[in-house]
């Protein structure tokens, strides 16, 4: 047979699989997402079928990356998302961990208003992409939308990513940069006791554990506000959500993904994933730890019915007994170890006495009904019920995991409903 007759048996197959695939996900694509049809249909089937056909040197790593950046790109495209943003820098730190941006604006009219001497409040943005991937520019156009409104100044804060720069880089450029920020803001011309963070998935997260870290000194750093949006709370057991939405309707990311990202963010590589997706990867020390926590936070009856939960969806599952031994699970589950006891990857393992600093600020916290992290939210409620803290649980229906960026219904009506709160405080 020649070379382009197996060239074509090969692309056949693909187009046929990929077909398949699609018509599989239009089973369970939910219609309520207003998004277009190749989107949900064909371009999230060929994201998961492609790394199940490359060899695995081309889906570890950056070659991994490097899929999900093309996948995020055409994306952005098919749902016809604005441009990248036009950025500033504000200030970069001279080790190159961590930069402020601001957006590009009317020198003329921003002039005007420095010389008018009005200060102005401030929001700052830290951008999600389970922190190995994504870009400040990637709030896309709703940034207009956002400073027109709230009437305050917009920063954007870049941080290192892995694999070139794992746990904890970014966290710790993201909290010099905040502490930057205040410190400097009478030069900026930025009202310091009215800045207020958000960020989405990664970023909300990153925007709670700057709070509750930078809140220690809030005579120094008076944070009025934290708006997490979908944020990425827990690396432990796979929540409710992740199974509902193991295929996520929107397309953004699936169960098999976390294990992944986890694994590069972690170890700088894809390694040890097989373990996590088994959910594997917690040691007898890692499930002590649990188990107290849920006990020292009063959450041990919602837990409990979230356990029940997890059972049953388990038990419609097919369960895999994975491709490597028991002997390589305990060894991969003792490299995650050290991680996973960090409350900065699992926030069910935040210090009660931490937890509570959020009662200096306006804590809130969105989530979307659609999405394989929803139930990561609704852990961090239960929790902050629990101890009597003070806090504004935002919950939208027809919302998706990673709407907020996205120029759609979901993402407009998200946008709207965390402007509002921004405007409030």
């Amino acid at each position: 047979m020649t070379s382009f007759a197996r060239f074509c048996i090969c692309l056949l197959s693909i187009i046929v699989a990929l077909f398949a695939c699609a018509m599989y996900q239009h089973c369970i694509t939910d219609d309520r997402l207003d998004l277009p049809f190749v989107y949900t249909h064909v371009l999230n089937p060929f994201k998961r079928v492609l790394p199940k056909v490359l060899p695995p040197s081309m889906t570890q790593g950056t070659a991994f990356l490097d899929v999900i950046a093309f996948m995020a790109n055409l994306r952005n495209r098919i749902l016809d998302n604005k441009a990248p943003l036009e950025l500033d820098t504000v200030h970069k730190d001279k080790d190159g961990k961590g930069e402020i941006l601001r957006y590009k604006k009317d020198r003329e009219q921003q002039s005007q208003g420095e010389q008018n001497g009005k200060r102005k409040g401030a929001l700052i943005y830290i951008h999600g992409g389970a922190y190995a991937f994504g870009s400040p520019e990637g709030l896309s156009g709703t940034v207009a939308e956002i400073e027109t409104e709230t009437g305050k100044e917009l920063f954007f804060i870049r941080y290192r990513l892995a694999p070139q720069h794992r746990f904890p880089a970014g966290i710790q450029d993201c909290i010099g940069m905040v502490k930057w920020l205040f410190d400097n803001s009478e030069d900026l011309g930025i009202t310091k006791n009215d800045i207020q963070l958000f960020g989405d998935s990664a970023g909300g997260s990153l925007v709670t554990i700057i709070a509750i870290e930078l809140l220690e000194q809030s005579d120094l750093y008076p944070i009025k506000g934290v708006h997490a949006i979908y944020p990425w709370y827990n690396m432990l057991y796979d929540l409710p959500s992740a199974y509902e939405f193991s295929v996520d309707p929107a397309g953004v990311v699936n169960q098999e993904d976390l294990a992944p990202f986890m694994a590069i963010y972690f170890f700088g590589e894809a390694t040890c994933s097989e373990t996590k997706e088994l959910n594997q990867h917690m040691t007898q020390n890692v499930q002590r730890k649990y188990r107290s926590a849920v006990k020292e936070l009063g959450i041990e009856e919602y837990i409990k019915l979230l356990e029940d939960k997890i059972e049953r969806f388990k038990s419609v599952e097919k369960q895999e007994t994975g491709g490597i031994g028991d002997d390589e699970h305990h060894k991969c589950a003792k490299r995650y170890e050290e991680f996973l006891l960090k409350y900065q990857n699992n926030i069910l393992f935040t210090p009660p006495e931490k937890l509570k600093l959020l009662n200096k600020t306006h804590f809130n916290i969105y989530s979307c009904e659609i999405d394989i992290l929803r139930d990561d939210t609704y852990v961090m409620v239960a929790m902050l019920e629990s101890l009597n803290i003070s806090h504004t649980h935002i919950h939208t229906e027809n919302c998706y995991h990673a709407s907020f960026n996205d120029n759609t219904l979901a993402g407009k009506i998200l946008q709207e409903k965390v402007v509002a709160c921004m405007s409030s405080l």
